[in-house]
């Protein structure tokens, strides 16, 4: 449950830009219900700048937008959970290999053949940060 809280805030902090740039009333009421406090962690300029070059601004802002067409949260979810874990992986290979290889096992089996190559883009030290404050939080949080 914690790692699940971890890789879906990770995801929604990687989507920050996209999040942020979002103005129309509709997708900004569903970020807020589907993302609780993981919106407002994106909306955090503290946390992260979310400063991004154009193109992958644009990809960000496209992919939140597919999402938010679908009729419910899950296609959200599942973006920002890829993105997340992808952020997670990324950061973990040099910090802690374990816990790269552990956030691969915890992947259900049909996404290990099928994940997409995806390239990290949160600076290493939000990404430090985030998982702190999570490996602090009690258990039943």
């Amino acid at each position: 449950a914690r790692m699940a809280r971890l890789v879906r805030d990770l995801g929604a902090l990687a989507y920050a830009p996209a999040i942020r740039a979002e103005v129309r009333r509709e997708p900004v009421r569903r970020l807020k219900v589907a993302l609780d406090n993981s919106y407002l962690l994106a909306l955090d300029s503290l946390v992260w700048d979310g400063k991004v070059q154009a193109n992958l601004g644009a990809q960000l802002a496209a992919e939140i937008d597919q999402a938010l067409r679908a009729g419910d949260d899950q296609p959200l979810f599942d973006l920002l959970d890829r993105r997340g874990r992808a952020e997670l992986r990324l950061w973990a290979e040099r910090r802690d290999p374990g816990l790269a290889d552990w956030s691969r096992l915890l992947l259900p089996r049909e996404l290990h053949d099928n994940a997409p190559t995806l390239f990290a883009h949160l600076p290493p030290e939000v990404v430090e940060r985030l998982y702190t404050h999570h490996g602090a939080r009690p258990l039943t949080a």
